[in-house]
């Protein structure tokens, strides 16, 4: 494989083997791979808490938050928030305590980030295969549906997905290349 972040998507047995004959033509052997480069422009919970990330937010952030099946904890008045004030606690209150708090809290920063065009929907992320994604791709669009369903999923749902969350808002996924990738061989 080249240098730089690539990913093989043909063939599945991760190679080939024939031999070739000269004058002959081979067909039906598919070979593919993607580039990646790495994931950029995810704001954390830090960020969305502080002053800068709280400037940025408006009436409208707050509503569409609102609208979202966000955990409260026990004892808590919110959310739903009043004010960009309420969202800065719970963001920088937030205990692993109940894994719902979590993903809430990292939902809403990818939310935002989605919101300022910090990411976008339909960027296509490389989070490594599994039974939730098997490819391995998906859209940030997808992982905030799937992680607003698992609020009312099984404990492992909704680690999984605040796992991906927090990836995204740290940059630490690579995302798919919209255009063709130079090559280098070391």
């Amino acid at each position: 494989m080249p240098s730089e972040m690539w990913v093989q998507l043909a063939p599945e047995e991760v190679y080939y083997e024939f031999d070739v004959v000269l004058g002959e033509t081979y067909a039906d052997k598919d070979f593919g791979n993607v580039c990646l480069k790495p994931g950029e422009g995810g704001k954390t919970l830090g960020f969305w808490a502080n002053k800068n990330g709280q400037a940025l937010i408006t009436p409208d952030d707050v509503s569409l938050l609102n609208g979202l099946n966000l955990y409260k904890p026990t004892g808590w008045t919110y959310p739903p928030f009043a004010n960009t004030a309420q969202i800065g606690n719970y963001l920088l209150k937030v205990t692993a305590k109940d894994i719902r708090w979590m993903l809430s809290a990292q939902l809403i920063a990818t939310k935002l980030n989605v919101l300022h065009g910090f990411l976008s929907n339909s960027t296509i992320v490389y989070v490594g295969p599994s039974s939730y994604v098997p490819t391995g791709f998906i859209t940030i669009g997808e992982i905030l549906d799937n992680a607003y369903n698992a609020l009312s999923g099984t404990r492992a749902e909704q680690e999984y997905w605040k796992d991906l969350l927090d990836g995204l808002n740290n940059n630490r996924f690579p995302f798919l290349c919209s255009e063709p990738c130079s090559v280098e061989y070391p």
